[in-house]
């Protein structure tokens, strides 16, 4: 082995080696855990209360209370008027209270919550609390049909 000499001690090649390792290590550690949490959150892996991968649309109700629907993961965050994140429902999927599409909402005087999925072609009404009401609509041009509402 190659030595390499140090005024206080001798160290070969394979310890520096490893010391460079351990202080990469180290160093690195934050930037990977950053790193780790930027691309879970592109993958689709699960987000915290009140995070977002693509806010597409937001209304407020008379209390001041903010709705977003975040595009990518089908979900609808309430947040208060103060900002704290209270609660969210929706996901993707077909069934009742899930998305295909969410792109916009709406809230009427008494506090009901509309979304428009483009892609089911459908209205979905849900009290404030997130518990589903009901939907209505289908693709086509007929009367209670849409085309990608919006």
């Amino acid at each position: 082995m190659r030595k390499v000499l140090h005024p206080k001690h001798q160290f070969t090649f394979s310890k520096i080696v490893k010391c460079l390792a351990i202080v990469i290590i180290i160093v690195l550690q934050p930037c990977r855990q950053l790193l780790a949490q930027v691309y879970n959150s592109q993958i689709g892996l699960p987000l915290q209360l009140g995070q977002f991968r693509s806010a597409t649309d937001v209304a407020v109700d008379a209390s001041g209370n903010s709705y977003v629907i975040d595009e990518n993961t089908q979900v609808i965050t309430k947040f208060a008027s103060n900002g704290t994140a209270l609660l969210n429902w929706g996901g993707s999927g077909t069934a009742d209270g899930q998305f295909i599409g969410a792109y916009r909402i709406a809230i009427d005087p008494a506090g009901n919550v509309y979304v428009a999925d483009l892609n089911a072609h459908q209205i979905q009404k849900f009290t404030s609390t997130g518990s589903f009401i009901t939907k209505w609509g289908s693709l086509g041009i007929g009367d209670g049909q849409f085309n990608r509402p919006s």
